[in-house]
């Protein structure tokens, strides 16, 4: 039977499990302020260069040295449903390891600031919880839904691997419309203010305006005349940042991959100077990044697309039903490295209570 006879024939709640069982590459995906998602499912993936022409789902690693492409051979609009609900009356460290903040990670960001210091700059240091008995993948995606109106939601599955890639991030890396490129400047962090327009501290507003002129820089490098709006906070979830809204208009000359190839990864997500940032992640951090702080999207009708950088990001690995959490902080000169932990703590709180199965 073909594919979307096949799929046609299940209701909303069984096609996305029905696309993990069968093997096949899926992504389902809700934009901000959406009431439902977008389920699109492949039996063919292309890994390498950007596609051409092709209608899809795009995704990137931290490292930005591919693309994974899923063809749109089937797509539909579902209602997440109602989804997980946080467990508030869970005793979290029961289930999140390393809630204690780790010697290691404390010495690394004493060195870091130190080099900061002497050079300038920031790096964007990350941590990886781990989370035992998570829940099934399609009632984690519902319950973020639910809880974070305002967040690009995502999940998405390539077939073979053992892993889902799952999140929900506020941050905008690219969106096309009209031919107009939109893109944000977003870093520091705080827990969220209440209402209360409490002006921003001079170590994050440094933070994000390194962000800022990078994005710009690398526009203008790439031939495009960007405009920086209006700078703005951004509430996601318990925590909220500095947002700075810029758009450039393009012709048709103008190259995508060369445009996201040099823009990713940001320095809201590695660092500034990059190449040191990125010397330092790779030698103390002691782990893969893969996906965290890479950016997945669809590819629509007429070029149109929304790419998003995958934070508030966990990878569940499917046979031994576990997930990571990804969280970073960008570290400057003025970082203080208990306050670096307790804002990744608060990162991952955004997620956490939605992942862990209770299993009392």
């Amino acid at each position: 039977m073909p594919l979307t006879s096949q799929l046609n024939s299940l209701t909303d709640g069984e096609v996305a499990a029905y696309a993990l069982e069968q093997g096949l590459n899926f992504a389902l995906l809700r934009e901000p302020m959406q009431p439902s998602a977008t389920l699109l499912v492949s039996e063919e993936c292309y890994e390498g260069h950007m596609p051409t022409r092709r209608e899809g789902f795009l995704c990137a690693p931290f490292a930005n040295d591919h693309f994974l492409f899923f063809p749109d051979q089937y797509t539909r609009n579902i209602s997440p449903g109602p989804g997980a609900s946080i467990m508030t009356s869970v005793d979290t460290g029961k289930y999140v390891s390393g809630l204690e903040a780790p010697t290691e990670y404390l010495a690394s960001v004493s060195e870091l600031v130190e080099i900061l210091r002497q050079k300038g700059g920031k790096t964007v240091f990350s941590h990886r919880f781990e989370v035992a008995e998570v829940r099934e993948p399609f009632e984690i995606f519902a319950g973020l839904c639910r809880k974070y109106p305002n967040a690009y939601v995502y999940c998405w599955h390539k077939a073979g691997k053992d892993d889902i890639w799952i999140g929900a991030t506020p941050e905008l890396l690219l969106r096309s419309r009209d031919a107009k490129l939109e893109t944000m400047a977003l870093a520091g962090t705080r827990c969220v203010t209440d209402g209360i327009d409490t002006p921003w501290d001079d170590k994050n507003i440094e933070e994000q305006s390194m962000v800022t002129e990078y994005i710009l820089d690398t526009f203008a490098h790439c031939g495009l005349s960007a405009h920086a709006g209006s700078t703005h906070t951004l509430a996601a979830g318990p925590v909220e940042h500095i947002c700075t809204d810029i758009s450039a208009r393009y012709g048709a000359g103008y190259d995508l991959e060369s445009l996201l190839l040099e823009l990713a990864p940001t320095p809201a997500v590695a660092g500034s100077d990059k190449a040191a940032s990125l010397a330092f992640i790779q030698s103390h951090e002691h782990y893969d990044r893969e996906y965290y702080g890479g950016y997945c999207g669809l590819i629509k009708p007429g070029g149109c697309f929304d790419f998003y950088v995958m934070l508030r990001c966990a990878k569940l690995v499917i046979t031994t039903r576990h997930a990571y959490i990804y969280v970073g902080g960008g570290i400057t000169a003025a970082s203080v490295p208990q306050e670096e932990w307790a804002e990744l703590c608060a990162k991952a709180s955004t997620l956490a209570p939605f992942l862990i199965r209770n299993t009392n």
